[in-house]
């Protein structure tokens, strides 16, 4: 920019010259003063184009500039909306989690009273009542996922079962032989074990294999 100024005093200085020599009392030849006016203009020119290249080159930085903090906002932007995604699936996870875990604590508490319902279906079996308010009672726990171990024809499963005693049969060894408290799932995990008597061998049998064996 300093050259531009020192250019720009320059012309001056030759445009004062121009003067004197277009005074009728000056010596210069018209040649001369021909020549002087075109380098006016071609120094003139060049000024204009340098300063035209300084203005174009300054835009272009400024566009760069913009460009690189366009780019980064963006980027910054994508971050952000990543991050509510993933805020959002976590809350909506976590809201899921806490819904579930507040359903297996009512249900768990309910569990009493189905044990109940069911002893007294037991002991009056012809009560249409009592048995027509059980299954609208099982509906609406069953439609919260509440579902019954099935423990006939089973053998003991430690996952499933909880066994209370071991009982001489003519079962085969491990079978369930009687359910005395039932077992639930909640969403196919266990609420509760089925708590059961399991088949042993009788003794006799043993004492028969032992003999045998020596």
């Amino acid at each position: 920019m300093f050259k531009l100024f020192r250019q720009s005093s320059d012309l001056m200085d030759k445009k004062q010259e121009n003067k004197c020599c277009a005074n009728d009392t000056c010596n210069c030849a018209s040649e001369t003063k021909k020549e002087n006016h075109a380098n006016e203009q071609v120094n003139e020119n060049k000024i204009k184009e340098k300063i035209q290249e300084i203005i174009k080159g300054k835009g272009n930085e400024n566009k760069k500039e913009i460009e690189i903090e366009f780019i980064e906002l963006q980027e910054h932007l994508q971050r952000l909306q990543a991050e509510f995604e993933n805020y959002k699936k976590r809350t909506a996870k976590e809201k899921l989690e806490l819904i579930e875990f507040g359903k297996a604590n009512l249900i768990n508490e309910l569990l009493p009273v189905l044990d109940s319902f069911d002893q007294a279906l037991k002991q009056n079996p012809s009560d249409k009542g009592l048995k027509l308010v059980f299954e609208q009672f099982m509906k609406t726990l069953n439609q919260n996922g509440l579902r019954e171990i099935n423990c006939a024809e089973k053998k003991f499963d430690a996952f499933e079962h909880e066994c209370l005693q071991e009982k001489e049969c003519e079962k085969e060894k491990g079978s369930i032989v009687e359910v005395i408290q039932k077992g639930f799932f909640l969403n196919n995990k266990i609420l509760r074990h089925s708590k059961v008597i399991i088949a042993k061998e009788k003794e006799e049998n043993q004492l028969g294999v032992d003999e045998n064996g020596k």
